[in-house]
């Protein structure tokens, strides 16, 4: 396989704890598998983070960053994007306030609430068909916060990413909302590479190589025990 010369590559992404973001150690067990991954096969990573929208729009241009980690796949996504294997699922639903009797099995079950999501984000399939009020804010923790504020009614989040924020930002609303079982969804996690990238092609070809080097040796599951992850991700079979 021939591999671009200059063996460096610049990603971004957005704070989505505690899969990724600056703040974690070594920025979390998703950046830590993807540079892992790279390392494999001989590649040096630069990582920036900004809010989502901006990451995917600075990503999509391929020159200053190749690359985005970890959106879901969808078509619009596959028009800027080249996908890589997947790393492992996001547990995404909806969350509420306790007090409230809200009941979930199809989106028409939501017309009369405000649904928080995040601009930029790829929701689940039929969530931006559906007729209902949607808010919009720049980060998971501005929609918990307008959720536990009862600016919103439901917000649209990863299960374990809710969690994070609620322990971390928000302990005194952890007692008042929880998460709807009935609309747990299992999405894939990727790597990207801008198709405007030099290379790009190349360069995902190589991450593939050094993602299953990393599965076949099972240091992806070392790498998630050590950051107190695993478990939960094996039991809730978000684990690919």
């Amino acid at each position: 396989m021939k591999l671009m010369a200059e063996k460096s590559i610049t990603l971004t992404s957005s704070e989505y704890p505690p899969y990724y973001g600056k703040e974690l150690y070594n920025r979390g067990p998703v950046t830590e598998i993807i540079i892992k991954a790279f390392e494999q096969v001989g590649y040096r990573v630069k990582i920036d983070f900004f809010p989502w929208a901006r990451s995917e729009d600075f990503a999509k241009k391929g020159n200053v960053y190749q690359g985005l980690f970890a959106p879901w796949k969808t078509k619009k996504r596959e028009q800027f994007f080249y996908f890589s294997d997947p790393l492992f699922m996001n547990v995404v639903g909806f969350y509420k306030r306790k007090k409230d009797p809200i009941s979930f099995n199809s989106y028409s079950d939501l017309s009369p609430f405000i649904v928080g999501t995040v601009i930029g984000y790829a929701n689940p399939p039929g969530f931006d068909e559906a007729v209902f009020t949607k808010s919009f804010t720049l980060s998971d923790k501005q929609n918990m916060n307008m959720l536990c504020n009862h600016r919103v009614d439901l917000i649209i989040i990863d299960k374990f990413l809710a969690e994070y924020i609620l322990k971390t930002q928000f302990p005194e609303c952890a007692t008042t909302v929880e998460w709807m079982e009935a609309s747990l969804l299992h999405l894939p996690q990727y790597l990207v590479i801008s198709k405007h990238a030099e290379h790009a092609e190349e360069i995902l070809d190589a991450f593939n190589l050094g993602l299953q080097r990393l599965k076949d040796t099972a240091a992806i599951k070392d790498i998630l025990i050590k950051h107190d992850i695993y478990e939960t991700l094996l039991e809730s079979g978000a684990i690919v």
